[in-house]
């Protein structure tokens, strides 16, 4: 299906659009896979359409939110309506897609969101760092779907530079977004969730926001550390699909590609408490 929506493109001239299934949602016409996802399948069947269920869920039980890597806003723009009276900071780096947030945030009248033009990053004194981005036609120029920021579990090393281009932006230490009263943080930034969350492990340990982040087969570190620090201190780890939460124990956390076994790669590290609101106590 993927590669029937990118051959068909969505038709030019085309502005925005309402989503299929869902009109109350618009968005600006661009040239992102997200974009063409959601245009020929909705919501239902487009871009990660059961962790946009529980993230619209999580949201309305929340005050605080962070997302970290938010691209053209489609989270922002389910989640924020649901959550009207929470405060939802959105972090993104390239330029064009902050500014397709901001106007994807327009479009739907959100008032409660704001969008930080920056790349999270974990305490350091630089005012600026690279984004590096995969280079050819099929990874999207204008709102480019995959960037990453220096050594991380993923990307171990940008070696092949031939085939990649990288652009100086703005950063914004992670532990300044994070604080007391922040309850639900979603993390989509190429590997670099390890990174960030250790950063401000402390601050997870003493407030125990849920988290919604990739757990993807090549990310040791991170699993690591949600066995080793988070599911010690009240976490669990549950896929989310459209019916229901999926428990994952500490083996499945250590060694299950989440891709194979679930068709999935996005994992919800929360409370029991809050699991338990969600119907899997």
């Amino acid at each position: 299906m993927l590669r029937a929506a990118r051959y068909r493109g969505v038709p030019p001239g085309l502005d925005t659009f309402v989503l299929t299934d869902n009109p109350s949602v618009r968005l600006a016409n661009a040239d992102s896979f997200i974009v063409e996802w959601l245009y020929w399948f909705g919501e239902r069947y487009g871009y990660e359409p059961a962790t946009i269920a529980w993230w619209k869920t999580f949201c309305a039980r929340s005050s605080n939110i962070l997302e970290l890597g938010s691209n053209i806003g489609y989270f922002i723009i389910q989640g924020a309506p649901a959550a009207p009276t929470a405060t939802y900071t959105a972090v993104e780096p390239h330029p064009r897609c902050a500014a397709l947030c901001r106007r994807n945030i327009s479009l739907n009248d959100i008032t409660n969101a704001r969008v930080l033009e920056a790349a999270a990053v974990a305490g350091s004194s630089e005012a600026t760092v690279e984004l590096v981005l995969p280079g050819g036609r099929d990874h999207y120029a204008e709102a480019p779907c995959t960037g990453f920021v220096g050594v991380n579990d993923v990307h171990h090393a940008a070696a092949d530079r031939s085939s990649y281009r990288a652009i100086t932006v703005p950063t914004v230490n992670v532990s300044s977004l994070v604080d007391a009263g922040t309850d639900l943080i979603k993390m989509d930034v190429e590997g670099q969730e390890y990174v960030l969350l250790r950063a401000v492990l402390d601050q997870l340990k003493k407030s125990r926001p849920t988290i919604f982040v990739e757990l993807l087969d090549t990310t040791p570190h991170l699993r690591a550390l949600i066995l080793d620090e988070l599911l010690p201190v009240g976490y669990r780890c549950f896929v989310p699909t459209m019916d229901a939460l999926i428990p994952l124990d500490a083996s499945d956390v250590a060694a299950v590609s989440l891709a194979r076994a679930h068709g999935s790669r996005d994992v919800i590290l929360t409370t029991s408490s809050v699991a338990a609101e969600a119907g899997q106590a």
